[in-house]
């Protein structure tokens, strides 16, 4: 069933994509006005105000789609590869938004450097899911969380302007971790534990 966020970003997602292509004047102004009550109800539903919500919005243009996460599972002697995130204190699996111009593979790979300092190899998607329908913290936009499996190939562990620890970790030792709400669920790590043993798993998907 859809929540009251849910028909929020549906409204936002028709003003930004009547904005784009209409040009009687008109429906500018009724796009307006459905752009800002859109706003106006994300911002009662998020943590953001709505302020913050207007100065994103304003430079969102074209037909509205999705956003990517992509997420590289890396392991090493049986633990995952996680990071701490420096503005939410929670720990992940190593992730981004996907660039323009990116392949899934190229964006898991650098998202994976840029966080950790470790170089990677995609494998594998393992897992592509509705941030909506799996507990994730209540998010801006909608997008899919990619999981992909990596294979790490070199580098050395260094933090940086986002993370400040990196470690590898067991099934086991998650329960004991604070995870960051908005960009990881621990139903989700577990479930790359397991697609890392049985590797001719299917990939996840909804």
């Amino acid at each position: 069933m859809r929540t009251l966020l849910d028909i929020s970003r549906e409204i936002q997602a028709i003003s930004q994509s009547g904005l784009s292509f209409s040009k009687d004047p008109y429906d500018i102004e009724r796009f307006e006005q459905l752009q800002n009550i859109a706003s106006d109800l994300i911002a009662r539903h998020t943590t953001h105000s709505k302020e913050y919500i207007d100065r994103v919005f304003s430079v969102e243009q074209g037909y509205a789609t999705p956003k990517i996460d992509v997420r590289g599972a890396v392991f090493k002697d049986q633990k995952i590869l996680l990071v701490k995130e420096r503005e939410s204190a929670g720990w992940t699996i190593p992730g981004g938004y996907v660039d323009i111009n990116e392949s899934l593979s190229t964006a898991v790979e650098r998202e994976v450097r840029e966080e950790s300092g470790y170089a990677v190899k995609a494998k594998k998607v393992a897992s592509i899911f509705d941030h909506r329908k799996h507990g994730y913290k209540k998010h801006l936009y909608h997008f899919y969380k990619i999981y992909m499996l990596c294979t790490l190939v070199g580098g050395i562990e260094k933090t940086s302007i986002e993370t400040s620890e990196i470690d590898f970790f067991t099934e086991e030792q998650l329960d004991s971790l604070t995870l960051d709400a908005g960009r990881v669920t621990k139903d989700h790590i577990v479930r790359m534990f397991y697609h890392h043993r049985e590797q001719n798993t299917p990939t996840d998907f909804d």
